[in-house]
């Protein structure tokens, strides 16, 4: 058992700027996620698929040009480009992140997952066991 002022769920974007602030106000904080840390916006979610989305627009503006007078030639698009880009890009992202966890205290971190069991009680997920206790 422990008990904390704060508790943050989830290691995301809003995760870890929640933690900042209330540790701004408390050192009694602790942070859970069961991970991979690195945001799942970032690793599999709304930042490949916004890098995406750029990449079609960058397409469509080029075909689209020449109402500007402009003409871009034949377009081409070159998939592994692109997912080249997009996995670099996120793996920079999240690489940043993970840097920034390294600043948390270990002791301000749990690698595990929570569920409420009433309020203010959060139970952990058991490793191994399948079930929260």
């Amino acid at each position: 058992m422990r008990k904390v002022k704060v508790a943050v769920i989830g290691a995301g974007t809003a995760g870890l700027s929640a933690y900042r602030s209330a540790r701004k106000h408390t050192d009694s904080v602790l942070l859970m996620d069961p991970g991979p840390l690195g945001t799942t916006c970032a690793r599999v979610g709304c930042m490949p698929s916004k890098l995406l989305i750029a990449a079609a627009d960058a397409a469509w503006h080029m075909q689209h040009a020449s109402m500007f007078g402009v003409s871009a030639g034949q377009i081409e698009i070159d998939g592994a480009n692109v997912m080249q880009r997009v996995r670099q890009m996120r793996d920079r992202f999240v690489g940043k992140v993970l840097k920034g966890m390294e600043s948390i205290p270990e002791q301000d971190r749990l690698n595990e997952g929570v569920r409420f069991k009433s309020d203010h009680l959060l139970v952990f997920w058991t490793k191994g066991t399948g079930h929260f206790s």
